[in-house]
């Protein structure tokens, strides 16, 4: 149990540190800031704006009740080892539909200099912080008894 507890926080961490590293390149101007900012991209800018927002709006339900979806609970119920690759995997997934999401949003920011992707980011991290792995989670998502027994198999 503490093996994967300690892949899932190390791989929750991740995109956050991700997001911290292009927020500090930004604000100290190693990359540039505000390209697409101003008045000839107005109907480009609206219609990326829009499909960062639309974006943003599904992904996080989708990652939310991912693990909750029917055919991918029936993974954690096979075998030990199986369902400990299918259990890291799917959160994987999770994580990175999160993480891709919240550094497209700061790179609307920075790029266009335009306050929505900042709010998008901030959505994304509020609900970042409903997939935090603890051992309680990790045995109500899985049948406890298998993930337990899986715990001293090694990842690949």
């Amino acid at each position: 149990m503490k093996q994967i507890l300690s892949l899932l926080r190390w791989q929750f961490f991740i995109w956050p540190l991700l997001a911290l590293i292009l927020l500090v390149l930004c604000e100290t101007d190693v990359l540039p800031v505000g390209l697409w900012a101003g008045e000839e991209m107005s109907q480009a800018s609206f219609l990326l704006l829009t499909g960062v927002q639309l974006l943003t709006l599904c992904v996080i339900p989708v990652s939310l009740k991912l693990l909750h979806w029917t055919f991918i609970r029936k993974q954690f119920q096979t075998e030990a080892p199986s369902a400990f690759r299918s259990y890291l995997l799917w959160n994987m997934v999770r994580c990175s539909l999160l993480g891709m999401a919240l550094l497209l949003n700061l790179g609307i920011y920075y790029s266009m200099l335009h306050t929505s992707g900042a709010l998008g980011a901030l959505i994304i991290m509020a609900a970042y912080a409903f997939c935090w792995p603890s051992e309680l989670k990790i045995k109500t998502e899985t049948s406890s008894g298998q993930i337990e027994a899986a715990s001293d198999v090694e990842v690949e």
